[in-house]
């Protein structure tokens, strides 16, 4: 027996294995002849991980066929008969991780609605009780802003009165002439052309 046979031993699977083959070069083809700033040697490593990553499944795909074309017994074609044992394993071990997480999940969700059952029943406050947090909760926030406009308003009592300042050292701060200078004032112009 070839060892090809496990891929190609059967007529589908030499069509599917041609086919695959023709699409891949195709693939690679496009990939080192399309018209791109990419480097040829960059364009030859894109082509060699295309293939390193297509290559096994498209083994197994080949194999897969020719197992449910010529079905495997110890005797016949073995490799078939350990790749579906393989196969029937990974599915049980698959299931009882399922079965595991839907205990885990109805014990942790019964567990869950007790305590939220036991949660209901003690805090439901009464109206009377309610009304009185609703109450303190009011005051606390009114006392809350209360203390904050009295902190502004003592801000407003502890700042310094500013002195004022003149604009000019014989003008006050309303425009008055105070006294005589002998400098001129910056707003004395001769508006009789005006």
């Amino acid at each position: 027996m070839n060892f090809m046979n496990i891929f190609i031993g059967t007529t589908q699977s030499n069509f599917a294995a041609i086919a695959i083959m023709l699409s891949l070069i195709m693939v690679c083809l496009y990939v080192l002849f399309i018209n791109t700033n990419i480097d040829v040697s960059k364009r030859f490593m894109i082509i060699f991980f295309i293939l390193i990553a297509s290559i096994p499944s498209i083994l197994l795909t080949l194999f897969e066929i020719t197992c449910m074309v010529t079905g495997g017994t110890r005797n016949k074609n073995p490799w078939c008969y350990w790749y579906a044992w393989i196969l029937v394993a990974i599915i049980i071990v698959y299931s009882i991780i399922v079965i595991i997480s839907v205990f885990i999940s109805m014990f942790t969700y019964n567990n869950a609605s007790i305590l939220v059952n036991e949660s209901d029943n003690k805090e439901i406050p009464s109206n009377e009780e309610a009304n009185d947090y609703a109450k303190k909760m009011i005051e606390h926030y009114n006392n809350m802003n209360n203390e904050a406009n009295e902190v502004k308003i003592e801000v407003k009592k502890e700042k310094p009165k500013e002195e004022k300042h003149n604009i000019h050292p014989y003008i006050d701060e309303n425009f008055k002439v105070m006294g005589e200078s002998s400098l001129p004032l910056p707003y004395e112009k001769d508006f009789s052309l005006i």
